[in-house]
Formats: structure tokens, sequence, C-alpha cells
């Protein structure tokens, strides 16, 4: 069958996929001992969306049509101790064949689109954006830190955007403004800072991927928290936020927002930690807020980029579960976005 997806139709299904409850995972034994993980949360009942596996399928069944392609493609994606690796791992990670299965499909999907750039039969304007946002300890960097590593060992150039409270920037510069600013006055700045750091990532074309750990979106959860402080007021609010949903709707693909409850939040903090000092923003009243402004503006966040996933319970989820929910949510944003360019006439 062949799948013609018109531009209104794709982009209206992409453009929020929430999370759902689904019976996607059987439950397997557990497994003693060693790097052994909670085999039954990897995924914890994650609803992936049709929609992109019946695109992939589509545009791997055209390319196999093609000897030209379908040889590149086959050497590209190559694995010749596939099935060592799957021995090694599967009482580590997952006792089932469906780990091994996903991982092999995501691989397959980034070497047809790398091969697919490499031809010329894809283009794209911009890097790829995408950006996590989320409770404090739900697993942003961890899973950051995996999709690059998962898209640079295929050769493809990723820049990750550092938050931007980390950044020496923010540290010698920002941090000394604050001192002469209003607190909503600086918030405001905040986001604007972290804006340029999006847009200058994706006026580099030797760009593939940006990957960016809380950027503008999630500087929108804080000017929200401001505005019921009475920092920022309502109208200079809604003005601002209105402008970032405008500028992050040209930059930003795709958002995965992960939240996990304060109290969890707090107990992962100390068990990072061997420091034992009352948090000063990582406490249960501090975070509880944070996700209560996180729930407050998930129509910011629907309106702001093309595709978002919101995971409300994150905890449930293995890190390597998440890692495989950004990637899958990314790489099939990307083959949408080639469809809706003229993909399909190409091959």
């Amino acid at each position: 069958m062949v799948l013609n997806f018109s531009f209104s139709v794709v982009k209206h299904i992409l453009k929020c996929y929430i999370f759902t409850e689904t019976t996607f995972v059987k439950k397997s034994p557990s497994v003693e001992g060693g790097n052994a993980v909670m085999i039954n949360r990897l995924l914890a009942g994650y609803n992936f969306p049709k929609v992109y596996d019946d695109m992939w399928t589509e545009v791997t069944k055209r390319v196999q049509g093609r000897s030209d392609l379908s040889a590149q493609y086959a050497e590209m994606s190559a694995i010749s101790d596939i099935d060592e690796i799957a021995t090694l791992i599967k009482d580590r990670v997952w006792c089932g064949k469906e780990h091994m299965e996903i991982l092999k499909e995501l691989h397959a999907r980034k070497y047809l689109y790398k091969m697919l750039l490499e031809r010329g039969l894809v283009t794209h304007k911009k890097p790829f954006v995408l950006e996590l946002t989320g409770t404090p300890r739900a697993g942003k960097t961890t899973a950051i830190n995996g999709v690059a590593d998962f898209f640079q060992k295929a050769g493809y150039k990723v820049k990750i955007i550092e938050e931007l409270v980390s950044t020496p920037y923010f540290k010698k510069v920002l941090k000394k403004a604050r001192d002469n600013m209003a607190t909503g006055k600086f918030n405001i700045l905040l986001i604007e800072e972290t804006f340029k750091q999006l847009k200058e990532a994706c006026e580099d074309n030797t760009i593939d991927i940006v990957i960016i750990d809380r950027g503008v979106n999630d500087r929108q959860i804080w000017n929200y928290l401001r505005c019921q402080t009475g920092d920022i007021s309502k109208e200079e609010y809604e003005a601002v936020t209105q402008k970032y949903i405008d500028l992050s709707n040209q930059y930003s693909d795709v958002l995965v927002a992960l939240k996990i409850d304060a109290v969890s939040a707090v107990i992962r903090d100390y068990l990072s930690s061997i420091a034992i000092e009352t948090r000063r923003f990582n406490n249960k009243t501090n975070i509880a807020q944070y996700n209560d402004a996180m729930d407050a503006v998930a129509d910011v966040h629907v309106r702001s980029v093309k595709s978002f996933i919101s995971i409300p319970d994150a905890k449930r989820y293995n890190p390597v579960g998440i890692m495989i929910i950004a990637a899958h949510s990314l790489l099939g944003f990307m083959i949408s976005q080639a469809i809706m360019d003229g993909l399909y006439s190409q091959i």
C-alpha cells in the first residue's frame, strides 16, 4: 500500500503526541545480579505513534526497490557482530526479543536517513532541533547524552546546548547582571539569552541535529512561575510568552517533557550525591511548584513546537526507554519533514 500523507494531515498528527497507556510491553522475569535493570520498565507501556512507523515502512520499501540505493543502505547499516551483541545484552537489559528489535529498527532508520542525506535526496534548511525539559532528576541529561551518542555513531553532526544557567557565560556575565535587575526582568533576559543560543546553533549549516537541555520552552515555565509570584505582570507575561511561541515555532521541532513527582525527584537528588545539606532548589516545595507550572504551560508547549511528547510519570521508565522514545520521535519527525518536502518524488 502506498501511503500518501498531505502536509496538513501530517502536521496535525505530529503536533501533539501525548503519552498513552498500552499493552506494548510484555513483562519478563527479572534478572538477578550484575547490571540488570527493571526489565518491565524499559518502555513502561509507551505507545509509539503508528504514523511514524508507516512512513518509515513506505520509505524503506521504496529504497529497497532501487538497487543503487538498497546496496548502499545495506552496507551503511550492516553490523557484523549483531548476534554477539544481542547475546551479550539480552540478560542485562531486557530478556526478550522486543528490546533488540527496537534498537535494530532505530539503527536502520538513522542510517537510511543518513544515506538519503548524503545522496541529496533529502535536505534541511536548518538543523533538526530536539529539546528536553521537565522536573529536575527526571532523566533529561542522561537521555540527551544517549540520543546524541546514538546519532553521532552514525556520523551525524550533533550539537548539545547546555542549560544556560550552567554555562560559564551565565556564571561570569549574567549572574552579575542579576544583582542589578528585578527578578522578573532577569527571567525575561534569560529567555532572550536562551533563544540566542538556539538561533546561533541553527545558523550553523554544518550541524545536523541540535539537542537542547532546558531551552526556550523551559524558560516559559519559569516565566509562568514569576508571573504567579507577581514578579512579571500578566500583560508582560502574555506578550513574552507569545513572542517566544512564535520564535520557538521557527526553530524548535520536537519537545520532550519529562515529569516525576517531587518526592521522587528529591530522593534521586540525594542518591546522586554524597552531600546531605538541604537543597536550595531541589526540595519538595519548589519542585512541586515547578511541576504545577509545567502542567499549566502545556498548551504553550503544544503551540511552540511541531511535535510535543509529554511523559507525565517518567520515573516509570528505564533511562534507555526514554532515550528510545526521544530518538524514535526525532527520527519520525525527520522522515515526516522529508516526505512533506517531496521525498516520494525523489525515490
